[in-house]
Formats: structure tokens, C-alpha cells, sequence
């Protein structure tokens, strides 16, 4: 049985596996198609028939070179080059029995990433974008999987509460206190809401258990959001940074003051601590009496 499997991926894996012969056709089909907005085989292009020998196909050749040439028609660049190209695959046996069948069974649509890649060769812009795109839908995808999985194990938390909930004899008012022999959890159960949750005996807080309480995926949450949201506040910032308020401004500047010269107080009183008492009690007084905070200033204001 796994013999016949073996073989059969061989199989598939040989039949995708184009050669470069076979992918240097496939580019020249599509080319040729670009180039003369309509399906064209390389016999029509050169009009001979399917079954031309090689004299033929190069006397058609050198009538379609001088047709084609760029000196005589500019606009037909590409195609002179194509058309060499086209001869050389003709020329050749191999070659030729590959065209022949394609032609005949019809060209594959898939024709592997190599010939994609070389077909549609991307960009640096295009990859980063396209990883972004990659990186931000596998995060997507793990978010998802995570808020299952709380989701998940916050409802096996309430189907645990409830099975041990028939074996339960202590109750705390509404509530039902539910002990589990499994990881020595200790839950809660509400006889009337139905809500369930773990009671922290050291502190006996009790935490609710709700698959309703695991905040959702939201767009904002991907990376693809998030990344560019950073990175626009932190230009915003710095291109427009807060200004402070004049009056906080006005107050830390007072708060400043007074302990500065707080501080002056302190250092008299060390050094002459019998002279300088009375002094700076009056100067506190004095300076306390001409100056009055911003904040009792703002408050009688504003009554």
C-alpha cells in the first residue's frame, strides 16, 4: 500500500518538475502572446506547416527576420528577438517534440514557482509587503488559537466547579464553596447567577472564571495595524511634542522654590540653630502670607 503511494507522488513530483527546455517554452508562449494580444503557435508565426523540415522553417525564418528587423520597423524589437529564439527551439529535435507536445495536449496552467518567480519577479516593496501580509496573518491566526484555548480552558474551570458542586456542604451567603481534589483549586459557585469563580484562600478574593471575559480578536490587534500605529505616533511626537501647561509649569516652579529655600532654612538653623529659629519662622510666615499657591489661587477663582 505505501509502494503504491510512493509511486504515485514519484509520479507527480516528475510530471510537475519541468525541465529549462520546457520553461524557456512556457516563456516564450506567454511573450508571444503579450506581444501580439492573441494566441499564436511558433509554425503560424512563421507559416509553415507543423510538419516543416528545419530547410523550411530557416527559408521562413530569414522572410520573417527581414519583415521583423528593428533597422527596417523599431516596433517590432521584441518580436525579432523572439523570433530567433523560436527558430532555435524548431531547430532542435528535443526540443521540438516538447513544443509539439504542449501543442498538441495543451500547455499545463501550473508551471512551477521557478517559472513564476522569473516570470513575475517581484520587487523589494512587493516581498516586504508581502511578508508583512504573511507575518501579520500568522499572528492574526495565533491570536485566534489563543483566545480559544482561554476560552477553552475557562469553561472546563466551570464544568470542574459544577461536577464537584453536588459534593459541596459549605456555602458563603448565595454562594456555594466548591473544593476540587485535582490541583487543590478552590471555586465559588453562585446559586442564583450561575457564575463561577476560584477563591484565593490567603486573601479570599475571588476571581470570575467567564469564557465572555477573554477579550475578542480585533483587527487592531494584528501586526499590520499595530506596526505602523507605533511608529506614526512616534513621529507624530517627536514632529509635535506635548507642551506642558503653563500652570502645572507655574507650580512645579513654586514647588521648586520652596524647598530650595526650605533647604536654605535647614542649613541655618544646623549652623546657628539659637539665632536663626526665630528669623525663619518669620520669614516663613511673611513669605507664606505674600504668596499663596496656584492651586488655592485657582480655587478661589473658580468659586
Amino acid at each position: 500500500m505505501f509502494s503504491r503511494y510512493y509511486l504515485f507522488f514519484l509520479f507527480v513530483g516528475v510530471c510537475i518538475a519541468w525541465s529549462a527546455s520546457d520553461i524557456e517554452i512556457f516563456r516564450i508562449v506567454d511573450s508571444l502572446k503579450t506581444i501580439l494580444k492573441r494566441k499564436l503557435t511558433f509554425y503560424e508565426l512563421l507559416e509553415v506547416s507543423p510538419k516543416a523540415s528545419v530547410k523550411e522553417i530557416n527559408k521562413a525564418y530569414r522572410k520573417k527576420s527581414i519583415l521583423y528587423h528593428p533597422d527596417k520597423n523599431p516596433s517590432t524589437g521584441e518580436l525579432y528577438t523572439l523570433l530567433g529564439l523560436i527558430v532555435n527551439i524548431l531547430r532542435n529535435t528535443e526540443t521540438r517534440k516538447r513544443y509539439d507536445h504542449f501543442l498538441k495536449n495543451g500547455f499545463p496552467r501550473w508551471k512551477g514557482t521557478a517559472y513564476l518567480y522569473s516570470r513575475y519577479r517581484p520587487g523589494l516593496g512587493a516581498v516586504l509587503i508581502l511578508l508583512a501580509v504573511f507575518i501579520s496573518f500568522a499572528h492574526l491566526m495565533m491570536r485566534i488559537l489563543s483566545v480559544k484555548r482561554q476560552k477553552k480552558m475557562m469553561q472546563d474551570h466551570i464544568d470542574l466547579a459544577r461536577q464537584y458542586e453536588q459534593y459541596s456542604n459549605t456555602a458563603k451567603g448565595s454562594k456555594r464553596i466548591v473544593t476540587v481534589p485535582q490541583g487543590k483549586r478552590i471555586y465559588t459557585v453562585d446559586s442564583i447567577t450561575g457564575q463561577v469563580c476560584i477563591l484565593d484562600p490567603s486573601s479570599n478574593i475571588e476571581y470570575l472564571v467567564s469564557p465572555e471575559a477573554v477579550p475578542s480578536v480585533k483587527f487592531s490587534d494584528i501586526l499590520l495595524y499595530r506596526v505602523p500605529k507605533f511608529f506614526l505616533q512616534t513621529l507624530v511626537l517627536r514632529w509635535f511634542p506635548k507642551k506642558d501647561h503653563p500652570e502645572e509649569a507655574d507650580i512645579d516652579s513654586y514647588n521648586e522654590e520652596e524647598k530650595s529655600e526650605t533647604k536654605k532654612e535647614v542649613l541655618e538653623q544646623q549652623t546657628k540653630p539659637a539665632e536663626n529659629t526665630a528669623k525663619a519662622g518669620k520669614r516663613r510666615v511673611k513669605r507664606r502670607a505674600n504668596r499663596v499657591p496656584l492651586r488655592k489661587n485657582d480655587q478661589t477663582t473658580n468659586n
